[in-house]
């Protein structure tokens, strides 16, 4: 798990003439606590942008979440195969939008349609049993992020196979930190930290310091500014068969759960691809993590991996 380290006191003191000072808020929010902390120099800008900050959540988790009956992508996934366009929130367009690009991107490995796979591993994790072979056959014909279709110039997406269910686990709280440290910006309050559940979204450095203070799964320590950092694979679960262990990560290519203990970090500007390219990066072979770092990223992503 990744974690934030507070090394700094309430009160920051004077700072180009104004008193800036740290206010803390807390929102539970897409199975975790969203965890913000704002620098700013009024309590009633920092309480504004909070609380607008916190409703944007909400209604991303409307948006997103594939536990609300109600919500926009089960909506959605309710239409599957039916051949028709659906026009849908400039979210959800844009959320499916990258995602389709990092499937690319990763050669499959991120992929949002692993739906049918999550809930089927879901059920297995649940009641402790594995899944036959049928099952597992049946749920992964419907995983493919080539069935999404994704007009280009309006927001209407399809999806060509019915069954198909989309989860967004693997970058919506991802998507979420960038768009509420959107709105702290608009607000005017540059120098911010979010935390949702361990994805972490750094704003500008705080006064009089290099940079915010995040702990790696190591115990190492890294200063942040204005980067996101994201971790997957940390609450290593397993199933074991036949003397083997699946993770409870799964393989969208396989429809398996992966076979490596490792818990892997990425550190990148954007907390969406952060969160994505971290999920992604749990799939890929080592081999694998190489050829796209060199083809994709250079020198803007770093990875780190850490065996469990």
């Amino acid at each position: 798990m990744i974690k934030w380290i507070v090394a700094f006191s309430i009160l920051w003191g004077e700072v180009q003439g104004q008193e800036l000072t740290s206010f803390k808020y807390q929102h539970p929010q897409m199975g975790t606590v969203f965890r913000v902390i704002l620098i700013a120099d009024q309590a009633s800008t920092a309480d504004i942008a909070a609380e607008n900050a916190f409703s944007r959540l909400d209604q991303l988790n409307q948006i997103l979440s594939d536990y609300l009956p109600d919500s926009e992508v089960n909506l959605l996934d309710n239409q599957s195969g039916d051949g028709a366009w659906h026009a849908v929130s400039t979210d959800l367009w844009t959320v499916l939008k990258i995602s389709k690009q990092i499937f690319n991107q990763s050669g499959g490995a991120f992929d949002v349609t692993v739906g049918p796979l999550s809930r089927l591993w879901r059920r297995a994790f649940r009641r402790q049993y594995f899944p036959n072979k049928s099952d597992l056959h049946q749920a992964k014909v419907k995983v493919n992020s080539r069935y999404i279709r994704i007009k280009k110039y309006d927001t209407a997406v399809k999806l060509k196979h019915a069954g198909m269910e989309l989860d967004f686990g693997g970058i919506g709280k991802g998507y979420a930190l960038d768009q509420m440290a959107e709105i702290f910006r608009t607000s005017g309050i540059n120098q911010f930290l979010i935390d949702g559940g361990g994805d972490i979204l750094c704003g500008a450095a705080p006064p009089n310091d290099i940079g915010w203070k995040v702990q790696l799964p190591n115990d190492s320590i890294l200063i942040l500014e204005n980067q996101a950092i994201a971790t997957s694979g940390d609450r290593y679960q397993f199933l074991e068969h036949d003397g083997i262990q699946y993770s409870h990560l799964i393989d969208p290519r396989t429809g398996y759960g992966i076979q490596d203990q490792e818990t892997i970090t990425v550190i990148t500007e954007k907390a969406t691809q952060a969160d994505a390219w971290a999920s992604a990066f749990s799939i890929l072979s080592s081999k694998e993590r190489v050829h796209v770092l060199r083809r994709r990223w250079g020198k803007s992503l770093q990875l780190f991996t850490f065996k469990t």
